[in-house]
């Protein structure tokens, strides 16, 4: 099993009991946990330190869970999975819609979130920065100053539209974009 000493896990839930089971779990797992009980808060601790994955409860006391996803996903590339009660689908689809990555359903069961997690963190990891110029995911590389994309030591040529579109998909790997997001990358 990897070492995970150093995966960083907020954990923003209002309900106290539900923030002491999952910030146990994780922690029994190796994972570092810092949990916050509001949206704001949430915004605060995402910014100072850096999360490497984001569970984020959608029914928050100050500020809605979805709101919190947005104005995160506006500047950092974190995971995020979001909480919802049962039966929320148009919930979870405005989250998705919104920047989240990935969802579960309150009851939820504890392995299935910590797959969830080490999903969230693999798609993390994927993305690799070279020389802070070459993006290079699986055996992708793309150069976005030179326009130029590999595959292994192959290059492929394509469109500028294509272009924008995989350098949008590769700058947040495992992400789910939305049609704005896809539509202001090109």
């Amino acid at each position: 099993m990897p070492d995970r000493g150093t995966d960083r896990i907020l954990v923003v839930e209002d309900d106290r009991a539900v923030t002491r089971v999952v910030s146990a779990a994780l922690r029994n797992r190796g994972y570092s946990v810092q949990s916050v009980t509001t949206g704001e808060a949430a915004l605060v601790a995402a910014e100072k330190e850096g999360p490497d994955v984001v569970v984020l409860d959608l029914g928050l006391p100050d500020i809605d869970g979805v709101d919190v996803c947005r104005r995160l996903r506006a500047w950092s590339t974190v995971p995020i999975i979001v909480v919802t009660a049962e039966g929320a689908h148009e919930r979870k689809v405005l989250a998705l819609d919104e920047g989240a990555d990935d969802y579960v359903t309150k009851p939820f069961s504890m392995p299935e979130l910590l797959a969830r997690i080490r999903v969230a963190l693999r798609h993390r990891r994927a993305l690799r920065v070279v020389d802070q110029t070459v993006l290079e995911v699986g055996d992708l590389r793309l150069d976005p100053s030179g326009c130029r994309v590999w595959r292994g030591e192959a290059e492929i040529q394509l469109s500028a539209k294509e272009f924008s579109l995989l350098e949008a998909f590769m700058r947040r790997p495992g992400e789910v974009l939305s049609r704005f997001e896809l539509l202001e990358s090109v």
